[in-house]
């Protein structure tokens, strides 16, 4: 067990200080404190997107979210100077029955996008598919992970699962996880 769960959740208010590298797997954060949308910068104060007396920075970056109409939103964000992901989840202001379900949820960190399985992979020229996929995926995140944005790539995002598109006609759908850099190498 990492040193990240074993330390007991922490909720985090609109106008907190945080970081990704101060978060553990099932921390609860404001709304506030995670940007509304992809285009919204993480150095942009707070207070210019949510009524709140914060002008702290966001966490990071969405690199990607549900955009369909669910219950459960699902987001992923990336902190470029830590250098680390951040899986969330939260219901839907309107679904929430408490303010702990509106808060989003840290449901996973790390440093590195692995992926767990492949399904429905449509990749004409490529030998091995699922290896063609891990490296498209491994590339794609590590871009992110230092400033560049995934652009259409990601389609279809539900928390640790999405699609992977082209504009060569590739696809495939990913089920991943985070992992710390140093758990990819060993």
């Amino acid at each position: 067990m990492s040193q990240q769960q074993q330390q007991s959740p922490t909720r985090y208010d609109p106008t907190a200080s945080v970081s990704l590298p101060e978060l553990v797997v099932g921390d609860r954060i404001a709304r506030a404190v995670v940007p509304p949308a992809h285009d919204v910068d993480a150095d942009e104060p707070r207070s210019k997107h949510y009524h709140t007396d914060s002008d702290e920075p966001f966490i990071g970056r969405i690199v990607a979210r549900n955009t369909r109409h669910n219950d459960i939103r699902h987001c992923l964000v990336v902190d470029e100077d830590a250098g680390m992901f951040a899986r969330l989840s939260a219901h839907a202001k309107s679904q929430a029955w408490t303010q702990t379900e509106e808060d989003w949820k840290v449901r996973d960190l790390g440093s590195v996008v692995e992926v767990v399985d492949v399904w429905d992979t449509e990749i004409a020229d490529a030998d091995e598919p699922d290896e063609f996929v891990a490296d498209w995926v491994e590339i794609l995140f590590s871009n992110v992970r230092h400033g560049e944005d995934p652009g259409d790539e990601i389609d279809h995002f539900e928390g640790d699962t999405f699609r992977l598109r082209d504009h060569d006609g590739r696809r495939a759908a990913v089920k991943y996880e985070l992992v710390d850099e140093e758990e990819t190498q060993q």
